[in-house]
């Protein structure tokens, strides 16, 4: 049935919100989003028009509507089902406000869970990994992917840290990672490199970027780009290779990626490194992690206190990996005493 003249209709809305949502990531403005959180929106833009009907009006579309797409996302788990009615919520009371339609009605079926259900969900999902399993994805590994995971490790990097990592943040000579996590611009963020990751590091060899623009990368893909960046598609879309290419080494290494009860992944380093990290080094785990304050005290944290307590907890938590290897590993790259923070 073809819309009466002049309805806005759910397709036409949707047009509306995703001009609305290119203009925030090309401009900033009224508040700015990444190009990978605009792939998303509109990935569930897509989906909610396709569930509904792209004809039917917009002022139609109630609790019936919404409760049937609740159903067709209902197999997910609770944290994503919630971020998929979160968003598809933000578009609608948008809508609202940029008066496009008069009201919205949700219904009592489509609910972001409860906090609790949210919180169970995420203890009873399987993420981190065992020192052993550590040690046999490092060992097993080639000379690309073997520094990545020593930094999951040892500095808890995620994805994205690791894909985006500059050569600058990387000191060979010192065998000290220090940088401002991306998620945290303001924050410094110091990591004290085991030798076998110093050596990993060191080995690894980096193919000619395509792009000039990003010659400052410490990891470039064997076909020239980052390891992180967006798909030149035309609806878009984020490659997370670092990500593909651990889980395609899980699999080679006899590790599950995909299964019951395992649903882990590269980010799963970062999680272990806090599960290994000892006690009462509150303030170092924050500082290798990125949590700590960029303020004027860390500077003077690492200028009186030096490295030894953060080197402590990276040898804690390495020295719990490392004894599972099947042979020892000696690093061609000799690492100095790390007492002081250098220079």
């Amino acid at each position: 049935v073809e819309p009466a003249p002049g309805v806005l209709t759910l397709r036409e809305l949707a047009s509306r919100y995703v001009d609305y949502l290119q203009q925030r990531a090309t401009t900033g403005k009224p508040k700015p989003i990444t190009p990978r959180t605009l792939h998303d929106y509109v990935k569930i833009v897509r989906a909610f028009g396709k569930a509904v009907g792209g004809d039917t009006p917009a002022a139609k579309v109630g609790p019936p509507e919404f409760a049937a797409f609740a159903r067709s996302i209902g197999h997910l788990a609770p944290s994503a089902f919630g971020a998929i009615v979160g968003k598809v919520r933000a578009w609608w009371n948008w809508a609202v406000d940029a008066e496009l339609i008069d009201r919205v009605r949700f219904g009592p079926d489509f609910r972001v869970p409860p906090a609790a259900e949210l919180r169970d969900s995420r203890i009873a999902r399987r993420r981190r990994f065992t020192p052993a399993e550590v040690a046999r994805l490092y060992e097993s590994a080639d000379a690309t992917i073997k520094p990545m995971i020593g930094l999951g490790i040892c500095g808890a990097l995620n994805n994205s840290e690791v894909g985006w990592l500059e050569r600058e943040c990387v000191d060979l000579a010192s065998g000290v990672l220090d940088f401002r996590r991306r998620k945290r611009g303001k924050v410094r963020r110091v990591v004290p490199l085991p030798p076998d990751v110093v050596a990993a590091l060191a080995a690894y060899a980096r193919p000619d970027p395509i792009d000039p623009a990003h010659a400052g990368l410490f990891f470039v893909s064997p076909a020239g780009h980052p390891y992180n960046r967006q798909r030149d598609t035309a609806d878009g879309g984020h490659t997370d290779k670092v990500g593909l290419d651990f889980a395609r080494h899980m699999r080679r290494a006899g590790l599950k990626v995909a299964g019951a009860g395992d649903g882990r992944s590269f980010a799963g380093l970062r999680t272990t490194f806090a599960n290994l990290a000892p006690g009462g080094y509150r303030e170092e785990v924050e500082i290798i992690t990125g949590h700590a304050r960029g303020t004027v005290l860390l500077d003077h944290y690492l200028e009186d206190v030096g490295l030894a307590r953060l080197v402590h907890v990276v040898d804690h938590v390495w020295g719990q990996v490392s004894q599972w290897f099947s042979r020892e590993w000696h690093g061609p790259v000799p690492v100095p005493a790390r007492s002081r923070w250098p220079g």
